[in-house]
């Protein structure tokens, strides 16, 4: 007599359905994990940021990292980015200047048509750092399609038919942060003057009025940096099924503080925004969510357009000087 040693059919089949039970079990676990993994790497990235703007701050009497060109202060090896009209210009034409000599593309056309302070401000640190772009760190770990398009900058849609040749070359070089407004321009109106301010119909616009001039705030006037944003990711990608825009009051995002910490907090603890340009400082600033479908996520409501959204920490009350989260929401006022 022979003995069998094989499974039966039975045996076989209850062998499966245990292992596909385990797999069910654990990849919600493993997906979990993933995402918290991917959550650090975020943080991570805001916090090489931080150190940067920090040694910057040391090397460049206390300034805060920010396009530094004003109309009548630089000088190009380039001609063509020399003698802007307007300070806002001049910080396209520096932008221009430094994706030229970090990609070795002499003939990168000049930027004319956005300002760049949105979305490629981290440029001057890469510029300071001696790195080059696209710089894999300026993009967050869930933003699948800036990642993409950093892979191959020459290969990519059309980001805006209406923004020229150049905004949309250099959409690649982009970054999934931002700066505050208040660490690059005047927190407040002074002397009849307006500040940059948010542009009503969009909420990728600012208005740049022609007497502000951009850059050279200095960290010294942030008065209580572990309450004051530095820099955050635009969108939601961590906390829940879909990506969404940062200022729903339920969304979390990652936030990079003065004092150099990363947290990840909801949007609505924060205090609300003020508007600068207010001269009672007690107007705020409210945006009108308009997704470009090619790259942000859709509205909450699903409309194409959603409005009246408070801005919170992105216009800080009294900018710079002012408190984000914890302890009590300074007045906006007269000053810079």
């Amino acid at each position: 007599m022979k003995t069998r040693t094989g499974f039966t059919l039975i045996e076989l089949l209850v062998v499966i359905a245990l292992l596909a039970l385990l797999i069910g079990l654990l990849l919600p676990a493993l997906g979990q994990a993933r995402r918290t993994a991917r959550l650090g790497v975020c943080g991570s990235n805001l916090r090489q940021v931080g150190v940067a703007v920090g040694t910057y701050a040391a090397d460049f009497e206390d300034k805060i990292a920010s396009f530094s060109w004003n109309r009548g202060n630089y000088h190009s090896e380039y001609p063509d980015l020399n003698g802007a009209r307007q300070h806002v210009d001049a910080t396209m034409y520096q932008l221009t200047e430094i994706i030229r000599r970090t990609t070795g593309d002499e003939n990168f056309p000049r930027l004319e048509s956005r300002a760049p302070h949105r979305r490629f401000s981290h440029a001057v640190v890469v510029d300071y750092m001696a790195e080059t772009l696209p710089e894999e760190t300026a993009a967050c770990p869930e933003d699948r399609v800036l990642q993409r398009w950093q892979r191959d900058p020459a290969d990519f849609p059309e980001i805006d038919p209406n923004a020229g040749d150049a905004y949309n070359r250099m959409f690649p070089f982009a970054s999934s942060y931002q700066f505050v407004p208040a660490s690059w321009a005047p927190d407040t109106w002074k002397r009849r003057t307006n500040t940059v301010s948010q542009a009503p119909g969009d909420h990728d616009l600012f208005l740049y009025p022609r007497g502000a001039r951009l850059g050279e705030r200095l960290l010294r006037e942030v008065d209580f940096p572990a309450s004051k944003v530095q820099m955050f990711d635009f969108y939601d990608r961590h906390s829940g099924p879909r990506d969404q825009f940062y200022a729903y009051a339920d969304a979390k995002t990652d936030l990079l503080f003065f004092d150099g910490s990363v947290r990840f907090l909801t949007t609505g603890d924060a205090h609300d925004s003020f508007a600068p340009n207010d001269r009672t400082g007690r107007g705020v600033t409210r945006l009108t969510y308009a997704p470009n479908t090619l790259y942000e996520p859709p509205t909450r409501s699903g409309n194409a357009i959603d409005t009246g959204l408070e801005s919170y920490f992105r216009w800080t009350r009294a900018g710079l000087h002012g408190i984000d989260y914890g302890g009590a929401a300074l007045d906006g006022g007269e000053g810079e």
